[in-house]
C-alpha cells in the first residue's frame, strides 16, 4: 500500500470567528472531513459540559472554551466550548 503525504493548509484568518475560534474549521483540521452540526437550544450549558467531561474523561484532548464577564453577576458566563475527544 502507498503512503499517501497530505499537506494540510488552513489560513490564520478562518480559525477564528467572529469572537472565538470557527469549530468548522478546527474539526476539518482535526478529521479532515466537513462536520455534522447539532444545534440545541434551552439546556444548561454548564451542566451539560460537566456531565460530557465526567462521561468522556479518558478520551478528552483538549478543551476550548469561550466566557465572557458578566458585569451584572460579577463573574465570568459560560458561553461557547468545545471539546476534542480522541478517536476510539
Amino acid at each position: 500500500m502507498e503512503n499517501i503525504e497530505q499537506q494540510k493548509i488552513i489560513r490564520i484568518n478562518t480559525v477564528f470567528g467572529s469572537r472565538f475560534l470557527d469549530s468548522n474549521t478546527l474539526y476539518l483540521y482535526h478529521f479532515n472531513e466537513v462536520p455534522s452540526l447539532h444545534f440545541r437550544t434551552k439546556i444548561d450549558g454548564e451542566k451539560a459540559f460537566e456531565a460530557i467531561r465526567e462521561k468522556y474523561k479518558e478520551r478528552i484532548v483538549n478543551v476550548h472554551q469561550y466566557r465572557w464577564f458578566n458585569h451584572q453577576k460579577k463573574k465570568n458566563q459560560f458561553d461557547t466550548t468545545i471539546i476534542i475527544l480522541m478517536i476510539e
